[in-house]
Order: structure tokens, then sequence, then C-alpha cells
């Protein structure tokens, strides 16, 4: 199978469904009122969310992006992606009762609370999948694989402690049915682990896509996915909003304009963009 043949429409995710990390790390010593804090963070979600609607106007098709919030802070942000037909999804964790319908629905599991081979969990996790397609929405599953340190002594180097971890997880998600349309794999960029989750995941010619988050804070200089669609099988790439935490931080204390500061943003996007779709044609040649 080609990565053409296996690749879905949302190839970058743009992740702005972590207010309370944004809070944490720009504004843990301000002095501010929470609705002031709040309002700051919405305007910054506002002009990432500009910027995709900005490259979809120029040159990139609205179906390559994807744009993740919640049900409060980045509400305007959403819906101003859905006037502009982007796909939008929320996490389940953040969502309040509203009158917004997503396209996809998320939900993030740690691994940890399937490897012991507790069926409970995946029981759960399988009626929530099944009421997220009721109700008209595609599924997203990350899975947050953090080996413990008796995990690394036992298994030996981080790599094969998530390896390990990875192969017992999607083996019991598929024998609970639980097939997710997009699977977010973490930021694990190396080249075994990412083979083995495309392996995993795509068993028995299943057509789901696989997102890596981009872990890098981009600061000076724009930031350079040097993994993504090096190993086969990865369909793109998931940006979040605190990697735009250094820069952000500037633009708060003055230091670079509106101007500028939405422009690097834009900038970065589309580098990212355009390095997956150089990745993805070196795989249509395999």
């Amino acid at each position: 199978m080609t990565m053409s043949e296996q690749q879905n429409v949302n190839n970058i995710l743009v992740d702005i469904s972590n207010p309370l990390e944004i809070k944490n790390k720009v504004f843990n010593n301000e002095l501010l009122q929470e609705s002031v804090i709040n309002k700051k963070i919405s305007d910054f979600y506002n002009i990432i969310t500009k910027s995709i609607i900005e490259l979809t106007n120029k040159s990139i098709s609205k179906e390559s992006f994807l744009l993740l919030g919640d049900d409060h802070i980045s509400e305007s942000s959403i819906l101003r992606a859905k006037s502009n037909n982007i796909y939008t999804g929320i996490n389940q964790k953040n969502r309040k009762p509203s009158n917004i319908d997503y396209d996809y629905q998320t939900i993030r599991l740690d691994a940890s609370k399937i490897i012991d081979k507790s069926y409970k969990p995946l029981y759960d996790l399988k009626l929530v999948c099944d009421q997220i397609r009721q109700n008209g929405s595609k599924f997203i599953l990350e899975l947050i694989i953090k080996p413990s340190e008796k995990d690394l002594k036992n298994f030996g180097e981080e790599n094969d402690v998530d390896k390990i971890m990875l192969v017992n997880i999607v083996e019991n998600l598929h024998n609970f049915s639980v097939n997710p349309d997009i699977w977010i794999i973490g930021d694990n960029t190396d080249s075994d682990f990412i083979s083995t989750a495309s392996a995993m995941i795509h068993l028995d010619d299943r057509k789901n896509s696989i997102l890596i988050r981009n872990s890098s804070t981009y600061y000076k200089k724009p930031n350079t996915p040097k993994t993504f669609g090096k190993s086969y099988g990865i369909n793109g790439v998931v940006i979040s909003d605190y990697n735009y935490e250094l820069i952000l931080k500037d633009f708060l204390n003055e230091k670079i304009s509106e101007k500028d500061f939405s422009n690097t943003i834009f900038t970065d996007i589309l580098n990212t963009y355009n390095n997956l779709e150089n990745s993805n044609k070196i795989y249509e040649l395999l």
C-alpha cells in the first residue's frame, strides 16, 4: 500500500485545546484576572485560526486541516473554522454542553491503564467510541505512552518499552473492535517505534490515519519536523498551541508586533505542511 492509498484528508491537526497548559507556561507569574488571561489566549487561538484560513485561501486544501479545540476559550476559533468549512474536533475531556457539531471527537488514553490486561477500560472505551459514531462524528484516539521506572527496569531501553506497550495496547484495542479513524501516537520519533506503530495499526489492511505530535518549541527559526514521513505509514502531524510558547511570550511582552507574530505562525504551519508533503512524495515511490 502506498502512502497516497492509506492517507486520510487531515494531514495537519492544529491542537488549540490546551489553554491550561498555556496558562501555566506563559502566564504563571502574571498578576492578571482570569478573564483577562482567557481573552489573551482566545486572541492567540484566533491568530492561529486566521493563519489556517489564510493558507486554505491561498494554496492548501481545506481538507488538509483539522482544528481541535474546547467548548470554552477556543470556541470562537472553532466557530470561525466551521464557517470556513474547515474540519473541527473536540477533546472529550474538555467537552461541555454546546450547540457546536464537531466533525471529530478525541480521547487521550493512558496506555498504562490498558497494559495490565484490565478489560473494563477497554469495554468503556468501546462504548464511548460507538456513541461518538452514533452521534455522527469521527473518532480520534491519542495514545499516551509514558513508561514507569519499573517498566524501564524490566524491559530495558525506553524505546523498547514504548514499543512493547504500543504493541500490547493496539492488539487489545483491535480485539475489542476499537478502530479509530485517526490515531495520534505521541512525539516519539524513533524510526523503529514509528514503523512498529504503523505495522500494528494498519494490521489486516486497516486504513486508519496516523499522526505524530511535533514536540519542538518554535522560537528563532521555524520548526523542522525531520522525521515526519521518514518512517512508512505516518500520514500527518499535530501542531500544538504550546509549540508557540516562547514566541507568544515575546508577542505579549511587545518584543514583536502582532503582524510578525501572525506571519511567524503562518510560515511555521506552511513549512510543516510542505515538509510533510515532500516526505510523502518519497514514500509514493516505494
